[in-house]
């Protein structure tokens, strides 16, 4: 049975942590799994900077990134998934950061899972899973919105 690879984005990891519903459930779910799961190094600095926006401790903020680096692989961003992602973000008129972490999952074979509704609208990549959206839609490739 092969194991799915799944890349969590910052949006994915703070349903994890601060959201009730339906996304804190799936990403609940996958954190709790056997899954192999990766972050995108470039999410430590959406996540942190998100978090002490909320006015969180330096303990909760360490304890939260801990945890995160303990449960998944982190994936360094280098010059190659730099450029692609530069495309990616042209042709797809998706923020810089979104796509280096698009690019990481690409790049590491590995699906997206966010619930960050930027990857909605992008109708050249693969399918969504969410609430207003079936299964099946066109969207990026190996994306799963939650």
């Amino acid at each position: 049975m092969t194991t799915m690879i799944r890349l969590l984005d910052t949006s994915a990891w703070l349903a994890y942590f601060f959201e009730v519903g339906k996304a804190n459930r799936q990403v609940l779910q996958l954190v709790e799994s056997e899954e192999t799961l990766l972050t995108a190094a470039v999410t430590f600095l959406e996540f942190k900077r998100k978090l002490l926006k909320r006015n969180a401790t330096k303990e909760d903020i360490e304890r939260a990134i801990e945890f995160i680096k303990h449960r998944s692989l982190v994936i360094s961003i280098d010059a190659s998934i730099s450029e692609k992602a530069a495309v990616i973000s042209f042709e797809n008129n998706l923020g810089a950061i979104d796509a280096l972490i698009y690019t990481s999952a690409e790049t590491n074979n590995a699906t997206l899972v966010t619930c960050d509704s930027d990857f909605k609208h992008q109708h050249k990549l693969s399918k969504l899973v969410s609430e207003s959206s079936p299964a099946g839609d066109a969207h990026l490739p190996n994306v799963e919105l939650l």
